[in-house]
């Protein structure tokens, strides 16, 4: 789908767990599992997925190359994302947010109020709040 972005975030690297390179994914999307021999890009470079532990909500995961908590100490912070060509068509009636972008807004009567620019969310208000949202930016 050619109006997706070249990539989509699925997460984040986070804290460390153990010593042996298994991490937190700070901030995950919720539709990607993360699986055992499954590919992610880390800041654009692609590792495989070679542990995996937790559900889609908290996931916990090690990736090739990054054997030890020093490894993920210096990844901490870097996006997870998959390539466009990766993602997944969502269940039908359903979509993703990052879809949304370029779509026109208009009230119901047809008056226009602008083109969707880009979409944010924070998973820590979510978290906090046990609430479910995205701000949309015209």
């Amino acid at each position: 789908m050619s109006w997706r972005p070249e990539r989509v975030r699925v997460g984040t690297v986070g804290k460390p767990h153990g010593l042996d390179g298994s991490f937190r994914v700070s901030d995950p999307c919720g539709w990607w599992p993360f699986a055992k021999g499954s590919t992610v890009l880390v800041d654009g470079v692609e590792r495989t997925v070679v542990r995996q532990k937790g559900d889609e909500l908290a996931p916990l995961i090690a990736l090739d190359g990054a054997d030890d908590r020093t490894a993920i100490e210096a990844l901490r912070g870097a996006a997870l994302e998959l390539p466009r060509e990766a993602v997944p068509e969502p269940d039908e009636g359903t979509y993703f947010r990052f879809d949304l972008v370029g779509c026109r807004v208009e009230l119901a009567d047809g008056t226009p109020l602008g083109e969707v620019r880009s979409e944010e969310h924070t998973s820590e208000l979510q978290s906090r709040f046990g609430i479910s949202y995205a701000v949309f930016c015209l």
